[in-house]
């Protein structure tokens, strides 16, 4: 149906270079999947951003973000991975809903709220962290 995998700078231009192409490869679907798919696609990217300009002093846009965007018949699977390492280990420990309430994070919580899955992986040997979502078309 529709997967698109892409490595782009970590660069604001860029990631709206990649959400007009995302919106129009998905074009041709119902504009409530649609709209799902780019809002979510849009939070994982700027939390991307946002980690990297916050992570390291060098220019955002000499790091990477990863997108995997991928729509099947019954399902659509996104993962934004990039090259943060993620957030420190004790933040797992406590409940999400704790965590988004905070100050920051609440695009991450509305993300939550439309999908079926989310689930983070944090690679500390490569300095990767990966946000992963699924939903079940129709559902």
């Amino acid at each position: 149906m529709f997967t698109l995998n892409v490595k782009i700078p970590c660069d604001l231009n860029e990631i709206e270079k990649l959400e007009k192409v995302i919106g129009e490869q998905l074009s041709l679907y119902q504009s409530s999947v649609r709209d799902h798919i780019c809002f979510i696609v849009h939070e994982l990217l700027i939390n991307s951003f946002e980690a990297t300009v916050k992570t390291f002093s060098a220019p955002s846009s000499l790091y990477s973000i990863n997108a995997h965007v991928e729509m099947t018949h019954s399902e659509y699977i996104i993962h934004i991975t990039d090259e943060c390492g993620g957030v420190k280990g004790e933040v797992f420990t406590h409940e999400l809903e704790d965590i988004l309430l905070e100050e920051r994070g609440r695009g991450l919580l509305m993300v939550r709220e439309l999908v079926d899955s989310i689930s983070f992986d944090q690679n500390d040997e490569e300095g990767l962290f990966t946000v992963l979502v699924k939903k079940e078309r129709g559902a």
